[in-house]
Order: C-alpha cells, then structure tokens, then sequence
C-alpha cells in the first residue's frame, strides 16, 4: 500500500514540475495585468487540488503524526512556490508601469517644496547703486580730503536728510549714485578739495503683497531689499493650480513686471526678478494651457503653456527622452474640436507626422514608451530556477534550451 501511495505522490510533483517548466518558459511581459493576476488565481488552484488529493491519498498506511507532518511540509513548500510566482508576476508589473497622469505634478513645484511659515528672508544682500532710497534708510556719509567727516544720518517721514553744516538733501526716491552725486554737489558750497562716498547703514522695512494662487497670501513686513522671488519664496510659492510662468509685480495697479519660473529653473535667468517698493502686490494667476508628459522622459510632470509650443519645445521642457525612448512610438492623447477623445501614434522621426501635430493644445497627454516594450527576440524565464531573466529566441529554440539555460533548481 505504501509503495502505491509513494508512486501517486511522484505522478502530482511531476506534473506539478512540468506545469511550472510551461508557466516559467513563457514571456510574461507579453501578459497584461489581468492576465497575469489570472494565472496566479489558476496556479493557486491547481495547488490546492493537488493538496487536497495528497492528502486523501496519505489517509491510509501512515501514523496521524507522520501524516500531518508530511503534509505541512507540503503545504510550506506550495505557499513558497505561490508567494515566488506572485512577486515574479509582481516585479514584471511594477517594473512595466507608466506613472498615472494624475500622479503627476506641475513642472517647477519642488522648488518650494522645503518652505514653510518661519522661512525668513536674509538681510546681508549688497545693495546695488540703483537701489531706491527711502524714509526710514539709514545713510553713512563719508568725506576725506581736506576735511575728514563722517555723517550717520536716517531718511525722515518727508524724504529728506539734515547734513550739519550744509542743509536739507531730498532723497526719497533717489537711488545711491544719484543720492552721491547730490551730496557732492551739496558739500562743494562749503567745502573744497575732498572726496565723498556713502552707504546704507540699517534698511528700512516695507508692507507688500502676495495674491492669487499661492499657498500663503497676505501681507508680510519684509526688508527693503526684498525681491519678487523672496516674496514667493515666502508665501510658499504657486499652489498646483498656479502659474510659473506669469508672475506679474502690480504698483500702483499697474503691472511692472512679469517673472517666468521656467526660465530660472531651467537657464539659471532671474533678470526680470526686481527689488519690491512698500505697497507692492506679487500676484500669481491661474495657471495657463497645461500638457502632461510621462514615460521615458527625464523629466516627468504638467508643464504649462505660452501658445506657441510644439513636440520638440515639449521634449526640451521635459529634458529632453532617455536613452531608453522608442521614438518611434510616441502616443498622444487630445480631446478633438469635437469632444472626441482619440489617440495618435507619432514617430518622432518621422518629420511629415510631428509637422501634421507640432502645435500642442491644452490638456494633451504624451507617452513616451520604452524601446524594451518593442522587443522582437526575447523570451523571459522566471520562477524556480538558477538564472532567471532575459534569453534570446532564436527560431530553432525550444522550451528544453530555455530550461537548461535557465537550470531549473533540483
């Protein structure tokens, strides 16, 4: 009876083995998610049918202990070939994922991403010779020559400094050149070869204002030397609903400039970032016209819009594919002037198609495959053997080639 119980267990272990050989030998790149999950639940089936018959079969000729132990060493030895196939299965599909779309954020957002309410704003800046004077400025005047003087003197509520022995100079509104220029000129009445220069002591304080899609609007006492990026920096810079590349500085209900965030994250350019006046408002819009890109791109994320953007402008924001990138096989995905959702295929080498769709519109999302999707020669065997992975197919192999590449573990 035993020598019979021992022939049926072999039969189940080697059919179970072959089913494995046929499971493993398969490409299961080429499965879709669905179709992968399926074939575990049809895996863990087959398993649970052949213990249940193991089982039945070890009923007779043995001791309850010899049996319950024979049998839990089987039922471990199944549970690690199932948990071995799920996380193969699991690997594939987390390694073949695209990022949602929806995980994606706007291109430009991590630059705030470390801000928070006690961020305060340096006040060790060099000021520049057209920075703008103004009530509450501390000057330092010097002079040497013939006469040596020094004069610490503070902007009044009226703009106007009182230098002993030479008068009233008005400075409100003068930048330090022309504040200089104006002292030399004051001092030339009562003194004669001398040298003069001068420089900001304390610096005033301003009010001014953030507005619009940002995380912390409102008002903030800031430096005079504050600049329309420390002012973003911060109210903790654009929400995900507000533009980077609009920025506008409004005085006197007027704009006076504009900052792109693009430019300075991605060609170092600040120059349009000037120095705040009290009662200025930094006002962020909503954001414009938004495409999204993901796949084998270096740069993942929303990018917004200007209107004149094409594939190419597209891939230069996003830094441009990997080395990985099928070009050849570029999706789209647009709503028509119709309502249509629908799906283009773009060969980026193709220069008659990206000239047909080289202007993006807003809402456009772009997928960037993998060359590793088009592979025409590769069979993948995974499971429980000594060299998992990636083999070359040729016309004459066989799933024993594969098998003996792989060397199945005894």
């Amino acid at each position: 009876m035993k020598k019979i119980l021992y022939i049926t267990i072999l039969i189940i272990v080697l059919v179970s083995l072959n089913w494995f050989k046929s499971v493993f030998a398969a490409d299961l790149n080429s499965l879709s998610d669905e179709q992968k999950q399926e074939l575990l639940k049809k895996y863990q089936s087959t398993v649970t049918t052949d213990k249940t018959k193991t089982y039945q079969t070890a009923d007779f000729g043995e001791s309850k202990s010899e049996r319950f132990g024979r049998t839990d060493t089987l039922t471990e030895s199944n549970s690690s070939v199932v948990s071995g196939l799920h996380n193969n299965l699991q690997t594939l599909t987390d390694k073949n994922r695209l990022t949602d779309f929806s995980e994606l954020k706007p291109f430009g957002m991590e630059l705030f991403e470390h801000v928070n309410e006690q961020t305060d704003i340096p006040i060790d800046f060099t000021t520049s010779d057209d920075y703008i004077l103004g009530p509450g400025d501390n000057l330092i005047i010097y002079l040497w020559g013939r006469v040596e003087k020094e004069f610490n003197l503070t902007i009044d509520r009226e703009g106007k400094v009182f230098i002993p022995e030479v008068g009233k100079i008005y400075a409100w509104g003068l930048s330090m050149e022309s504040f200089i220029q104006a002292a030399r000129k004051k001092f030339e009445t009562g003194f004669s070869d001398f040298e003069l220069t001068a420089s900001l002591g304390k610096i005033r304080s301003i009010r001014i204002y953030v507005a619009g899609e940002v995380s912390r609007p409102g008002a903030y006492t800031v430096s005079s030397l504050t600049s329309m990026l420390n002012a973003l920096y911060l109210s903790g810079g654009p929400t995900e609903r507000g533009s980077m590349r609009s920025i506008r500085l409004m005085r006197s209900g007027k704009a006076v400039s504009e900052i792109d965030l693009y430019k300075l994250l991605l060609n170092g350019d600040n120059s349009t970032d000037i120095q705040l006046q009290s009662g200025d408002v930094v006002f962020v819009p909503v954001a414009g016209p938004q495409v999204a890109i993901r796949g084998e791109i270096r740069r993942p994320a929303l990018y917004e819009l200007t209107g004149t953007e094409t594939m190419n402008d597209l891939f230069t924001l996003a830094g441009n594919p990997t080395p990985n990138a099928h070009l050849e096989r570029v999706s789209l995905e647009r709503v028509s002037d119709f309502d249509e959702w629908k799906i283009v295929d773009i060969n980026m080498k193709d220069g008659k198609k990206k000239s047909e769709l080289s202007k993006l519109q807003a809402g456009d999302r772009v997928t960037v495959y993998s060359i590793f999707e088009a592979k025409q020669n590769v069979v993948s065997v995974f499971g429980q053997v000594k060299h998992a992975g990636y083999f070359e197919r040729e016309d004459s192999t066989r799933v024993s080639d594969l098998i003996s590449k792989a060397k199945l573990y005894p």
